[in-house]
This record gives C-alpha cells, structure tokens and sequence, in this order.
C-alpha cells in the first residue's frame, strides 16, 4: 500500500522542507536514498470556511474539507485552516486550497512589512 513521505535531502525552491512522494517504501525516488531523511507524513486536510459548509465548527462557522467538500463528520481525519500545513494533495489541487494559501502568505507579507 502506498504511504506518503518527504525525503529531508532533496530540498528545492519550490520544495523548501523536502520532497514529497507517496511510494510503497521509504525509499526516495529523486535521490534514491531510505532510512533517517525520511519522513513518514499524514495527510492534512483543509477546512475551509463556507456559510453553507456541512461541518459546524466553533462560533457558528461552517467549513469544508477542500477535496471532499460534502463530508459531514471528519471526527479523526486531520484537518487545518492552515494552507501551509496542508499534505493532502487533492485538497492541494482545489481551488479553495490555492485560495487559502494566497490569502495567508499576503497576511504573513503584511504581517513581516509592518
């Protein structure tokens, strides 16, 4: 079966914490290397918030989970209104991800200016 994971080496531009790859073993398809630099993940999903949202959060607010936007109970799925610690990639593939994580590096840019 098939789990997620990040080979801590292989760091890029685009990929500043590591390669993400999802492989049968631990072992990383770009360096070819297993054992301590990587990392075992769990997929995160994003909760994002929408007035007609199955899922009744805290204060009244309703959300989603991007990539199964009709799921009712996400009780033990691991999920975040964080884009940045988003690791499940079809939520990655929505636009209700890409607008969340734009929306949060312009408050993080605000945030670093002031």
């Amino acid at each position: 079966m098939d789990k997620p994971y990040r080979c801590i080496l292989c760091k890029t531009p685009t990929e500043p914490f590591g390669h993400d790859f999802v492989n049968s073993e631990p072992c990383c398809p770009k360096c070819k290397l297993s054992g301590v630099n990587i990392l075992p993940l769990v997929y995160i999903h994003l909760y994002f918030p929408d007035v007609d949202g199955p899922i009744l959060g805290t204060a009244g607010v309703c959300y989603r989970v991007a990539c199964k936007p009709k799921a009712r109970n996400p009780r033990g799925v691991p999920c975040s209104t964080q884009a940045i610690t988003v690791t499940c990639p079809e939520c990655q593939k929505t636009r209700d991800y890409q607008e969340a994580k734009v929306s949060q590096e312009d408050a993080q840019n605000e945030l670093v200016l002031s």
